[in-house]
């Protein structure tokens, strides 16, 4: 008995395309007619004839060498994705090797083969696409897909000396370098052989040649620079650091040479859901904007040895709890001097008023005098 794991109810659809027989090893070249993506990309009856789920990434093909198969989709064969864990799925018109390799089956007796895809033939170099009319069929214009649309602009990287490269249809791209090259900005002499890594999305939209394309962090759209010996060629968005004191200003960008990440993008989001988000730094964190904005709901608070508001600040803040004590007993020494005062009649009665007053102003203008040490803040520093 043949145990069968992950067909279940779909063997019936799939002995219509099993072969039971060792097939020959040579490799078969189809043109990609439509790709199955979901159960209505390109439509039910493709995803349900060729296994449902099991269909995804598969391909309905022509053979390039066979001239007597038919146009009709239903009557064209079909290969499945040969590799589960990296995908690049081909788009329409596009020319993929073929091979019969076995089948989901395990058990005794004879293993059934079916056909898979292993690659795209590179025809134009290129990694947007590589796709080729049928003009055996008197087809001259190319069709890649409903939902593909071809960007002239899109070019491969331009590799280093022993890069390992990995690219998108559509200007992404990892490159795992480190060997100096004459087109690579980031090696010399001092740090040929150091390990770095270019993570982009999105090439500059205004590039427009036919040339190998070089990463530029300041012109990609999105992209994430690994370093561990490098100077990044970054332009920031503002140099203003003026809240440093003159010996401990950081390296600017296009000075410092190390082990380094850079994330650069239109507009960055660092989000946490449960819980907190940490920026943790040995030396400083350095914030430089057109403005800064730090909202809380419930509480907010800095704390420091030392805690400087503005550029140039010297003075000590005053204590507001301090501040409003003293002025309240400044308040009532006042209020008493004005009392006294409306208390006069005569000058006479002045005299004696005024003798009275100078004995209380004694007493509360020491006490005043005393709580001036107190308004001021040890940590604050205002300009």
């Amino acid at each position: 008995m043949v145990y069968n794991p992950s067909l279940g109810n779909l063997t019936d659809f799939r002995s219509k395309i099993f072969s039971t027989r060792n097939p020959l090893s040579e490799v078969i070249f189809g043109r990609v007619v439509e790709v199955i993506t979901s159960k209505d990309d390109p439509s039910p009856e493709l995803f349900s004839k060729y296994g449902e789920l099991d269909s995804i990434n598969g391909i309905v093909y022509k053979n390039l060498f066979d001239s007597s198969q038919e146009d009709e989709l239903e009557a064209l064969p079909f290969a499945y994705c040969d590799n589960s864990n990296f995908l690049k799925v081909p788009v329409k018109g596009e020319i993929v090797a073929i091979l019969s390799k076995p089948t989901g089956t395990s058990g005794g007796g004879d293993y059934p083969f079916v056909q898979y895809y292993t690659s795209i033939v590179n025809l134009w170099k290129n990694p947007h696409h590589n796709g080729l009319p049928d003009t055996k069929s008197e087809v001259t214009e190319l069709n890649l897909g409903s939902n593909v649309v071809e960007q002239p602009q899109i070019t491969g990287l331009q590799p280093f000396t022993g890069d390992l490269i990995i690219e998108g249809r559509l200007g992404q791209s990892i490159r795992l370098g480190g060997y100096k090259h004459p087109s690579n900005i980031l090696t010399d002499d001092l740090n040929n052989g150091k390990p770095f890594a270019i993570f982009k999305v999105g090439q500059d939209p205004t590039y427009n040649s036919l040339d190998k394309y070089i990463e530029d962090i300041n012109k990609d759209l999105s992209s994430l620079y690994l370093t561990s010996d490098h100077i990044v060629p970054l332009t920031t968005s503002t140099n203003k650091q003026d809240t440093f004191l003159k010996d401990d200003t950081p390296t600017k960008f296009t000075d410092y040479k190390g082990n380094q990440a850079i994330l650069d993008s239109g507009r960055l989001i660092l989000h946490s859901r449960k819980d907190s988000l940490f920026l943790n730094s040995i030396k400083s964190i350095s914030f430089s904007s057109d403005s800064i904005n730090l909202d809380s709901v419930s509480y907010a608070a800095i704390d420091s040895k030392e805690i400087f508001l503005g550029a140039e600040a010297t003075q000590p803040a005053i204590l507001g709890d301090s501040n409003e004590d003293l002025l309240r007993t400044l308040f009532k020494l006042l209020s008493k001097i004005a009392n006294g005062f409306t208390a006069i009649k005569d000058p006479a009665s002045a005299v004696t008023i005024l003798a009275g007053l100078s004995e209380v102003m004694k007493g509360d203008i020491t006490t005043l005098e005393s709580k001036l040490p107190n308004l001021l803040s040890k940590k604050i520093k205002v300009e």
